[in-house]
């Protein structure tokens, strides 16, 4: 208040939520992940924005053989908490920015069937495989359109699903650098056979450094590129102190 030098008042908090469950038996691996993040921030003279927002969960199973590869089948959703908005257009009368997203719309589904292998046993491993995605929607058809946003958000005469067959690859690393130290990476490739010229790219690491006993900093870097959404490299970082505690 009243700072010479200039400034504004903000707030802003933000959590996120990650497990996993895995079984491991002599034949087969079934692992199933989770992962939930949300945040807002407020500025002074400013509504509350939403600064992150993900609903992500997936399942995967793995037959292990006396082969040089594994095969495996796997599921996966994807979808938001909240409405999402564009605050980079100005508002209406109202004073509220247009949303582009909400709950389930658009929600994201995919199975994958194929094979894989450990390259470094719990460390790295890839997998290739055949896959179906579907992408759910009901006001916000532009996610499964080929149109911009203002052409099919609430049009009817715009397509509600889109259903993509295709090859994807998937490479997972998980290794310590330390006592203290670990980090994660997860490496996706989707190619479709309705889009040859294009390839949907998702790319995800985090660095994590143990305070404490279960307090640790973690610091996130996430890359989307999908032509079908925004033909731009979509990035987020993230930067946070959270609780690891392992209940098995």
């Amino acid at each position: 208040s009243n700072w010479a030098a200039g400034g504004t008042n903000s707030a802003a908090w933000a959590w996120s939520l990650r497990g996993t469950f895995e079984q491991v038996e002599p034949g087969f691996t079934w692992r199933h992940k989770g992962q939930l993040e949300y945040g807002l921030l407020k500025q002074e003279g400013q509504d509350l924005r939403k600064s992150v927002d993900l609903i992500e969960l997936e399942t995967l199973y793995i037959r292990k053989l006396d082969f040089f590869v594994n095969p495996y089948a796997s599921a996966s959703l994807k979808t938001q908490f909240t409405t999402g908005r564009d605050f980079k257009v100005e508002p209406d009368s109202n004073g509220a920015f247009p949303a582009t997203s909400d709950f389930a719309d658009p929600l994201y589904l995919a199975q994958s069937a194929g094979a894989g292998r450990t390259l470094l046993p719990g460390q790295l491993s890839t997998r290739l495989g055949f896959t179906i995605r579907e992408t759910l929607t009901d006001i916000y058809r532009n996610f499964a359109a080929e149109a911009s946003v203002d052409s099919c958000t609430g049009n009817p005469d715009c397509e509600r699903t889109k259903v993509e067959t295709g090859l994807e690859s998937v490479t997972e690393l998980g290794r310590k650098l330390g006592e203290t130290t670990s980090v994660s990476s997860k490496l996706g490739l989707f190619y479709s056979f309705e889009q040859p010229d294009e390839l949907d790219v998702s790319w995800r690491s985090d660095l994590t450094i143990k305070a404490l006993k279960i307090l640790s900093v973690n610091f996130g870097l996430e890359l989307l590129f999908d032509e079908d959404v925004v033909d731009k490299l979509q990035t987020k970082q993230a930067l946070g102190i959270g609780v690891s505690y392992n209940l098995l």
